[in-house]
């Protein structure tokens, strides 16, 4: 007997789509399961339709930023994060998401804006540790980018990035 084959995403959203599933949360779904399997174009095709008549939860569009982010389309994750924080203002990814996006744009003390107001509503978070170090760095502030750089190290050991630039900073840092 043999083993059921995995079906292709598109084949199997189609099969879903025809059984009645429908709506912004399954077009969300069938986006990221896109993106998954490098379906970059349907993806975006699949996020637009999640997003339509929803840009009024900020989560979504946290999401929407989210999935910008992962197609380096800055602008687009510019526009979804802002529009997170006009619904919510104090809504910690979205200023996650801003923090990175500000730090790629040379932005750094925007970014930093950003990454601490994140982090003072959710802390444990390894990645925006380390984009606060860098943007830290970036301004001159090495021994507080040391600092950054080894509270995302405490929080993931296997931060790659982040261990080589403490290396790497731990040698300009004078005593």
């Amino acid at each position: 007997m043999c083993a059921a084959q995995p079906l292709h995403p598109r084949y199997e959203l189609a099969r879903l789509e025809a059984a009645g599933l429908n709506g912004p949360g399954f077009h969300l779904a069938a986006a990221a399961s896109l993106y998954a399997t490098g379906n970059a174009e349907a993806a975006a095709q699949r996020l637009d339709q999640a997003m339509a008549g929803q840009q009024e939860s900020p989560d979504l569009c946290v999401t929407a930023g989210r999935m910008a982010q992962l197609r380096s389309d800055w602008p687009a994750a510019e526009h979804w994060f802002r529009r997170a924080l006009e619904l919510e203002p104090v809504h910690a990814t979205a200023h996650g998401g801003m923090a990175a996006v500000c730090l790629q744009r040379g932005e750094a003390a925007v970014a930093l804006d950003h990454a601490v107001s994140s982090l003072r509503r959710y802390f444990l978070n390894p990645d925006l540790h380390w984009i606060l170090a860098q943007a830290l760095y970036q301004l001159g502030e090495r021994e507080r980018a040391l600092d950054a750089c080894r509270q995302a190290l405490l929080q993931a050991p296997t931060l790659r990035a982040a261990r080589d630039a403490f290396a790497a900073w731990s040698n300009t840092v004078q005593p």
